[in-house]
């Protein structure tokens, strides 16, 4: 059965991609622009819709983390005695700003005890996948403790395909607050109609890329090398070096160099009057500084 009830059940379905020592396969997947830890291949899709869906409704965290090897509130957990491993230890589990979402050892819900709303976790427990099973579980609901900080795999590794038409913003904007595709490793497999439909993304990101760098990419809609490379060099970030994945800072940068080109632009125009100039200079002036203060935040 797909979906599953209890940590047992979880670590059992999940357990090839326990601790790192079975096999499976983990992708350094982004969220929110910052790296989790690793999750495991077949859970990288519910990863990026968890984001979509916090991004479409406003929810925007500090801190987040998916893969640790350990177990239950400090309990032992090793590859060969797993009985009380924390599902962090098979990567399907991740903790969001832990300080504004507690771990709370009582039954009774409040949404006074987390900075979550109703909306926020709505569309999140909506994320379906394609046999419309919800993928997502939250601590919130737990009946005898409350660990509003943490969300966990609700299915097995064989229906983690993502039902993107229940994935809030997914669609209705091409280009969306943030593009934040699959590892080029993992998406050159899929075979989806997810991927079919993230090709009109990465094709109007390619041609925001032209336009704001000069960058000569191809508009197909294909995240390959080229486009890789393009993103390395243009929207350096520490975290993906090679510009295998195109997350909610480089869709900023991007934004950025838009605007600024678009001003020094007009700023050096010919055939404007100076009053037009100087407001173009002044414009400009504002928006590198601008840039420069949102960099040091």
């Amino acid at each position: 059965m797909a979906v599953l009830t209890g940590t047992a059940a979880k670590r059992a379905a999940w357990i090839q991609w326990l601790g790192r020592c079975r096999g499976g396969r983990f992708v350094d997947q982004h969220f929110f622009g910052k790296t989790i830890g690793g999750v495991p291949e077949p859970w990288a899709d519910a990863v990026v819709a968890l984001e979509l869906a916090f991004r479409a409704t406003g929810y925007h965290p500090r801190s987040a983390w998916a893969y640790n090897f350990r177990g239950i509130g400090g309990a032992h957990c090793s590859c060969s005695n797993y009985g009380s491993c924390s599902l962090h230890a098979n990567g399907i589990a991740i903790d969001i700003d832990p300080v504004l979402n507690p771990y709370k050892s009582t039954s009774t819900f409040r949404w006074s005890d987390t900075a979550f709303t109703p909306t926020q976790i709505a569309a999140v427990e909506g994320i379906k996948n394609t046999k419309g099973e919800q993928v997502w579980e939250w601590g919130g609901r737990w009946r005898t403790i409350k660990d509003y900080m943490h969300f966990e795999a609700r299915v097995d590794p064989s229906s983690t395909e993502i039902d993107w038409s229940t994935v809030p913003g997914k669609g209705s904007n091409p280009i969306g607050v943030t593009m934040s595709f699959l590892p080029l490793e993992h998406m050159d497999r899929i075979s989806s109609a997810e991927a079919k439909a993230q090709r009109s993304d990465v094709a109007a990101i390619q041609a925001l890329m032209n336009r704001a760098f000069g960058a000569g990419l191809k508009t197909d809609g294909l995240y390959g090398n080229a486009t890789a490379a393009a993103v390395a060099k243009y929207l350096p970030d520490s975290n993906d070096k090679d510009g295998k994945v195109f997350f909610g800072n480089r869709f900023d940068d991007l934004m950025w160099a838009l605007c600024l080109k678009a001003a020094r632009s007009v700023s050096a125009g010919t055939g404007v009057d100076s009053t037009a100039r100087r407001t173009a200079d002044q414009a400009l002036k504002l928006v590198t500084d601008l840039i420069n203060k949102l960099r040091k935040v």
